[in-house]
């Protein structure tokens, strides 16, 4: 990959760091196994990165544009605008302590020891990896798709989008989720991520409301 971003932490490729210490640090994160595997590691084209201590990021934190299958974050993660991962490369990102976010998309593997704070909304795609969030979540909306997350903690949301959301957190978290659906998006959401005429066919366009969160517009009415 060509190195086009500011460096964000020790190297794999590098030889910054090894392997067995990457594996040591997110043994904790059942999904980091398979993706550190020595069939995923050996010759791979995409990074894995350990910033030593917290990371703030002062826009969106792409893992693609930064060239990574990996990243270890031993303190807190912030992240000013967008955080994105991918699960074409496969990615996993995996974070010591807490994270905050403007907007998530996550679509690869993404665990958080701590609280995982969303100022705008929570975005979840695809089904080959999920999210494991130790503690709580908090974020004005949530719309999981077909992403498992595992919220090891509360759900702190105004609201929750998508059908079956109910059934991509525990079962714990159900009837909290369920209680979160609105009866009518138009009232909730822009008219840009909808489609249908009557109130009774509206229904959520899935990658429009992705589109609009990776480009940080607005919506919520």
């Amino acid at each position: 990959m060509t190195d086009t971003k500011p460096k964000l932490g020790r190297s794999l490729q590098a030889g910054e760091v090894t392997i067995e210490e990457i594996r040591e640090l997110t043994q904790s994160f059942d999904e980091a196994a398979p993706l550190f595997d020595d069939d995923m590691v050996d010759g791979a084209e995409y990074d894995i990165v350990v910033v030593d201590g917290d990371l703030h990021v002062d826009g969106d934190l792409r893992t693609f544009e930064h060239g990574l299958m990996g990243l270890v974050v031993r303190g807190s993660l912030t992240v000013e605008g967008l955080y994105e991962d991918t699960d074409d490369p496969a990615c996993g990102v995996f974070v010591l302590g807490d994270m905050k976010a403007q907007r998530v998309i996550t679509t690869g593997s993404l665990g958080v020891a701590g609280s995982l704070t969303v100022t705008e909304a929570l975005i979840g795609f695809y089904n080959d990896y999920g999210a494991m969030i130790g503690k709580d979540v908090m974020t004005p909306l949530f719309h999981p798709e077909n992403h498992y997350f595992d919220i090891r903690g509360n759900l702190e949301a105004k609201a929750v989008v998508g059908r079956g959301a109910q059934y991509r957190v525990p079962a714990a978290l159900k009837a909290r989720v369920e209680g979160l659906l609105p009866k009518n998006l138009r009232e909730l959401l822009v008219d840009e991520v909808l489609r249908g005429e009557a109130d009774d066919e509206i229904e959520l366009d899935d990658s429009k409301l992705r589109a609009r969160v990776a480009k940080g517009l607005p919506i919520l009415r």
